[in-house]
């Protein structure tokens, strides 16, 4: 029985281990990423992956839909009282059809049906009392076929529900299970292959459908002795075989020649709950196999040799879950991984293979994330010095493990500083450690033991600093240390020191020939002629470096021409060593930035070059600058001064902050896949526009938008937009124009958003366009119309106003001038006329002018006899009366023939008013007397009463007016 039992432990022990090395091997080899909650995802549970025609990844979760864009998820779940949205968020099976342009969605509570143009749900739900009805779905599938046909399986919690078929003109499904004569019995899987032919898998046999006759087929199988097979998933590879997983035997069949054959035996647990969930082909070589509740198993196709992935908290790029759900590889070759309670594990197959080591608390991990040394001996063995709870490790790069010699503070006669700086060769077999803080230790191989080699104060013979940073053995086999003194040299062959004065900061060391070259932290570069053993401070011809004296020198590195490649604190050097000019190449060149932590020069003589901003690729006779960061898989940005190796296989190696990376240049391929660009949101006044609104100027998503038209208080509105790629899709770069309005196109750089404010009404035209994360740009331009229309004073309807307007004024203005034309005719007549009238009237008083000249003489002869009539005494009264008359007359006669002569002098401005006081009542009375003859003559009797004695007036000169009055009145 202990003998049964020791048997049993040891066979499992032996299991044990070939699943871990398996695992350790693969998952060093497969790295990848992962999405969680955290980063966006609805739910850590994915049942089901898919890539749609616009190359984003739909994601069905236990809490909703999610579709990924590379960068973040946009998520669809249930919300009560809206029924545009999922009917429930249990997701199980998603598949896209072009036809409708849609998701299909099975849910716990039925199927969904999402349109890609309005992002609305259209829910077929539950309903026992029609004919055409889904029971509670624990699990179901869905299917487009290239018809357009919806294929539904449906799966309870105890049993299948059968195989449901999509009718277009009920929109709705019909169960055809339920049909007479129907073999879809136990149905557990549907699958269209690259051939689009339609395959069912069910708890017994593999059926394929004919679409001409509606029937179904069942695939024999090739082993006679084999006439079931409990089938879990299909899947298609590029050589047309059809892979069959299984569920009691976990193991994997094949279709070829229409028959069905065991492909693969499963190494693994027969356990029922181990059964296959999923299965794809990767970088077409490799079948990934998921196995519920153990893992990944990945098949060889070629070889047969099977791993398994696991996951290990310490590999943090490593498969994340035990419990894989789907398996899906999109149209680039990348495998995506649903888990349970473990979100998504992608892998991307153009992933940049900077392999990356990193702490961790095994016995074979690295001992610490900050690495200071690398050295590669003459045995071929990788060191790897740390410092923070360091010491040395001898690194295996085929599995990535790490033998550990940790310092230990406490025993002298061990590595007693975990500070370690720097590593070289004495001879074979035997390292030299430089220590910061604890001088030199020698450190035997075979042994594995450490004894302290070198102290400052030592006597002459001795280091002069116990900070050492740098050892280099040259190609006389004598050690050269660098340490913030002088520069110390070791010879073996006569064991002892000697020393550069002066030659302070030392970091690194080359052979040049006869010449030593010692770089430095402050005074840039030494010279030493070993011949002549003469030391001299090189001065840099190039300008720039003349002026600067501050020159550091982080590494250097010889190319395959013979130039030396120096990393500095102000750019990439090359140096000839010949009397030549150096070349400094800066960010004016290309590169990130200009201070250069470590260098190396590979085997195609591309120079790769360590920053604080990531990794550049520089080669000197193309002209060409490639950058890499973390995004491509390296540490970090920011990397360490002059830790870095060259191995003599050609990988190189440089340390950061976060551990260090590890590659071989020829393998670090670009990829060449454009990106699809598409619109993802549009936003006016920074408020996201809803599709459909009465007053919403989008109908459909903006992506499937071809025009779109906005009022002029819209004219300030932004374009979201995405590249969408999955590898290293944070690099991806944008350039966008809104043609009509930008000159030129707009570098956005990494930034998914064109913003515009106030946009002149007018018709334009939005562009935009990308790269991947390795500046390919896409030859597709995503392309929108604009038109802002101007405000209602610049609309068509005002114009027409403004029309009426003018039309109304200029009759106005034609009516106005009209009327101006005939006043201005009307006065120019009455000028003409009053003109007339005056010259008429010059002509009268020139003519009574004349006459009164004629009058005037004969009147005066009169007038003189009648004042000496007056003046003569007669005793006739009546006479003296009528003599009286006359003078009187007379007198008046000759005042009026006086005025008639003024009329001429007052045209003239010849005459003055002069005002005569007159008494008017003695006036009136001697104007009544002349016409007391006529009175009686007509028998009337003249009477003036007045109640004054006197009225005096000055206006004699119209007393004419009251004459003609009387005398008018007596007529």
């Amino acid at each position: 029985m202990i003998r049964r039992q020791l048997k049993f432990y040891c066979c499992w022990l032996l299991f044990i281990n070939a699943i871990g090395s398996a695992w350790a091997n693969t998952n060093q080899s497969f790295q990848f990423k992962h999405f969680k909650y955290d980063d966006g995802l609805l739910s850590n549970t994915v049942n089901a992956i898919i890539q749609d025609e616009d190359e984003f990844m739909w994601f069905g979760t236990s809490e909703g839909l999610c579709r990924f864009d590379g960068y973040g998820f946009q998520n669809f779940t249930h919300i009560a009282g809206d029924n545009n949205s999922l009917n429930d968020n249990f997701i199980s099976s998603i598949a896209e059809d072009t036809l409708r342009n849609c998701i299909w969605v099975v849910n716990s509570l039925g199927v969904s049906r999402l349109d890609k143009t309005t992002y609305k749900f259209r829910n077929y739900p539950i309903s026992d009392t029609s004919k055409f009805h889904f029971s509670p779905f624990y699990r179901g599938t869905v299917c487009v076929d290239h018809r357009g046909n919806v294929w539904v399986e449906g799966f309870g919690k105890e049993y299948s529900e059968g195989l449901f078929k999509y009718i277009e003109d009920e929109d709705w499904f019909v169960n055809l299970s339920k049909q007479e004569g129907s073999v879809m019995q136990g149905l557990t899987c549907i699958y269209e292959d690259s051939n689009k032919k339609l395959w069912f898998g069910t708890d017994h046999a593999l059926f394929s459908y004919n679409h001409s006759t509606e029937s179904f087929h069942k695939i024999n199988f090739r082993n006679p002795q084999i006439d079931s097979l409990h089938i879990t998933c299909l899947f298609q590879g590029k050589d047309d075989k059809l892979w069959i997983g299984t569920y009691h035997d976990h193991s994997i069949y094949v279709l070829e020649d229409d028959s069905i054959s065991l492909a693969f035996k499963s190494a693994y647990s027969n356990d029922d709950y181990n059964w296959i969930s999923s299965l794809a082909i990767y970088n077409d070589q490799e079948l990934f196999v998921a196995i519920k509740d153990l893992g990944i198993q990945v098949i060889d196709l070629s070889s047969g040799a099977k791993s398994l992935l696991q996951p290990d908290m310490y590999k943090p790029y490593g498969i994340k879950s035990k419990t894989p759900t789907v398996i899906y590889p999109d149209k680039s070759g990348n495998i995506w991984i649903g888990s349970y309670n473990n979100g998504v594990n992608f892998l991307d197959k153009h992933k940049k293979k900077f392999n990356l080591y990193q702490f961790n608390y095994t016995d074979s991990g690295l001992l610490s994330n900050n690495v200071r040394a690398f050295f590669e001996d003459s045995d071929g063995e990788l060191w790897v010095g740390t410092k923070e709870g360091g010491g040395i490790s001898k690194f295996n790069p085929e599995d990535g493990t790490f033998i550990n010699y940790k310092a230990d503070r406490f025993n002298p006669s061990w590595l007693d500083n975990d500070i370690v700086i720097c590593i070289s060769e004495l001879e074979k077999g035997k390292l030299l450690v430089g220590t910061y803080g604890g001088g030199i230790y020698l450190f035997n191989k075979a042994k594995e033991t450490f004894s302290k080699f070198a102290m400052p104060n030592d006597g002459k013979n001795s280091i002069s600093n116990k900070y050492v940073y740098a050892l280099y053995k040259d190609e006389d086999a004598r050690i050269w240390i660098g340490s913030n003194s002088t520069v110390d040299i070791y010879d073996k062959n006569t064991n002892t020191f000697s020393h550069l004065p002066g030659v302070n900061y030392a970091r690194c060391f080359m052979d040049n020939g006869d010449a030593i070259l010692i770089g430095t932290w402050t005074k840039g570069l030494y010279i030493y002629e070993k011949s002549k053993k003469t030391i001299e401070n090189y001065r840099f011809k190039h300008p720039q470096l003349q002026k600067d004296k501050n020159v550091r020198i982080n590494g250097m590195a010889r190319d395959n021409e013979g130039y030396v490649w120096m990393g500095t604190n102000k750019g990439l050097l090359r140096f000839s060593g010949k009397g030549e000019e150096e070349l400094l190449f800066t960010q004016n060149d290309g590169l990130p930035n200009n201070y250069i932590c470590a260098v190396q020069v590979d085997d195609y003589n591309n120079v790769w070059a360590s920053t604080k901003i990531g990794i550049i690729k520089y080669n000197y006779n193309k002209e060409s600058v490639r950058v890499y960061n973390k995004y491509d898989g390296l540490q970090s940005n920011v990397f360490e001064e002059f830790v870095s190796l060259k191995t003599r296989d050609g990988y190189i190696l440089f340390s950061g902050l976060n551990g260090f990376n590890m590659f071989y240049p020829d393998s670090i391929k670009d990829n060449t896949n454009p990106p699809e660009i598409h619109l993802t949101d549009f936003r006016i006044l920074n408020e996201k526009v809803q599709i459909g609104g009465d007053k919403s100027p989008l109908k459909k998503h903006i992506d499937l938008t071809d025009q779109i038209t906005l009022k002029n208080a819209q004219s300030s509105f932004s374009f979201e937009f995405v590249a969408v790629n999955y590898t290293s899709p944070e690099k991806s770069q944008y350039l966008y124009m809104l043609e009509g309005y930008d000159k030129d196109w707009q570098r956005a750089g990494v930034t998914k958003i064109a913003n515009y404010t106030k946009v002149p009404a007018g018709k334009y035209s939005f562009k935009v366009k990308a790269s991947n994360g390795d500046g390919v740009w896409s030859e597709d331009v995503k392309n929108i119309k604009v038109k802002v229309k101007p405000p209602f004073s610049r609309s068509i309807p005002a114009f027409v106003l403004y029309f009426v307007l003018l039309v109304m004024f200029l009759a106005a203005y034609r009516r106005f001038v009209k009327n101006s034309t005939t006043q201005k005719n009307r006065l120019a007549e009455e000028i003409k006329e009053n003109k007339r009238l005056e010259d008429l009237s010059r002509k009268r008083i020139r003519f009574f002018t004349n006459i009164s000249h004629e009058l005037r003489t004969p009147l005066t002869l009169i007038a003189s006899p009648l004042e000496r009539l007056v003046n003569y005494n007669t005793n006739d009264k009546q006479l003296t009366s009528l003599i009286h008359i006359m003078n009187r007359n007379a007198q008046r006669l000759m005042r009026i023939v006086n005025q008639l002569m003024d009329f001429r002098r007052i045209e003239e401005n010849r005459i003055q008013l002069k005002v005569v006081e007159t008494d008017i009542v003695k006036y009136v009375k001697d104007v009544l007397a002349n016409f007391n003859d006529i009175a009686n003559n007509r028998s009337l009797k003249l009477n003036f009463q007045t109640n004054v004695p006197n009225i005096r007036d000055g206006l004699m000169k119209v007393s004419w007016i009251r004459y003609c009055l009387t005398f008018c009145r007596m007529r």
